[in-house]
């Protein structure tokens, strides 16, 4: 058996902006993403009487556009770039756009009598758009804070026969900071699909914390748990560590 992968890989990461070039202080953040993948593999599998060829190539575009408004600003001379929102206290109305278009094309052929077919060309593709939205806002003063998020996509397939696929979903959470750069929050959501629907419930804790006077390290945990219609059920865990 013989197996080629070739994976090629480019990301154009467009536009990032602020109100102020020194990014101390902003109401505002745009943002522009561009991310092409192409997969291409092929195998072949050899045997006394002959030879089993397939190959399938994948072609994948995924545009980003996103942005923020800060109500009352954000600062993020308290702490890192990445974590801002988080040392600030910041409330936010976020709006995003994501569209993705993706072909998959495979062959398939054999010259063994032990597998008689006729060569199988066949292609398949995908493009979707999806719309977000998130509010989020904290009452700076008692550590508490609320969100809201609602999400709306529609997918079209085209292979063997034309068909799409409708999504809607919406989201509410609530959470306090526990310390002064530590929350613990619990989220509800909740996808309606063409094929059915999803609750999920989560929870999570976001810490950061210093290590000396120059750095910072932060923790994230989270638990998140999905009922599915037909009774399927699926629990995940996550944690990561930044520094």
């Amino acid at each position: 058996m013989k197996l080629n992968i070739g994976p090629f890989r480019w990301v154009l990461v467009g536009m990032l902006v602020a109100t102020s070039a020194s990014a101390e202080q902003y109401d505002f953040e745009i943002g522009l993403a561009f991310d092409s993948t192409r997969f291409d593999g092929t195998q072949t599998n050899t045997t006394t009487a002959g030879t089993v060829f397939n190959s399938s190539e994948i072609d994948t575009d995924d545009l980003r556009l996103f942005g923020s408004w800060y109500f009352a600003g954000l600062s993020d001379d308290k702490g890192p770039r990445a974590r801002a929102v988080l040392v600030d206290r910041a409330s936010s109305l976020s709006v995003g756009y994501f569209r993705s278009d993706q072909t998959i094309t495979t062959f398939l052929t054999s010259d063994d009598p032990s597998f008689p077919f006729p060569p199988i060309d066949s292609r398949f593709d995908s493009d979707g758009d999806s719309f977000v939205v998130d509010l989020r806002y904290v009452d700076r003063d008692s550590g508490w804070f609320g969100g809201a998020g609602f999400l709306t996509s529609d997918t079209t397939l085209t292979g063997i026969v034309r068909d799409s696929l409708d999504a809607t979903g919406w989201r509410l959470g609530v959470g306090k900071y526990v310390l002064e750069t530590t929350t613990l929050a619990l989220d509800v959501s909740q996808i309606n699909t063409d094929g059915g629907d999803a609750t999920a419930v989560g929870v999570s804790l976001e810490h950061l914390g210093d290590i000396g006077e120059r750095w910072q390290y932060a923790i994230d945990v989270g638990y998140n748990r999905v009922d599915a219609d037909g009774g399927s059920e699926l629990d995940t865990w996550r944690a990561s560590f930044s520094l």
